[in-house]
């Protein structure tokens, strides 16, 4: 209908609560913004939050050069790589330090 609480929010734009006829631009317009009827943070893009979705969920920060949330990277991932990493150049320079041991002396 045409009250105030079910009225549609422009994409790029919020409204705090239901029964507020202020609606102000977002600070990062669409991404942040999708629009819809309903208001608050309910109102914001996934990884976004608070007043205008201007800040940046928790598991989330803000990529300053794509000027949006980003999720951070997956721990489960990130942490074995490192592991593999460092047995990698562990090996690798035993490797390196026996050859020039070998050669060098030999």
């Amino acid at each position: 209908g045409n009250e105030l609480g079910s009225l549609w929010v422009k994409v790029g734009h919020f409204r705090t609560v239901p029964s507020s006829s202020e609606v102000y631009p977002c600070t990062f317009e669409e991404a942040a913004c999708p629009g819809g009827n309903t208001t608050g943070d309910d109102l914001c893009s996934d990884g976004y939050e608070g007043p205008l979705c201007d800040s940046c969920e928790d598991s989330y920060y803000f990529d300053s050069y794509a000027m949006e949330c980003v999720t951070c990277s997956n721990p489960q991932v990130v942490v074995p790589l490192i592991v593999i990493g460092s047995i990698v150049l562990v090996i690798g320079g035993v490797v390196a330090y026996n050859y020039k041991y070998n050669y060098e002396y030999w």
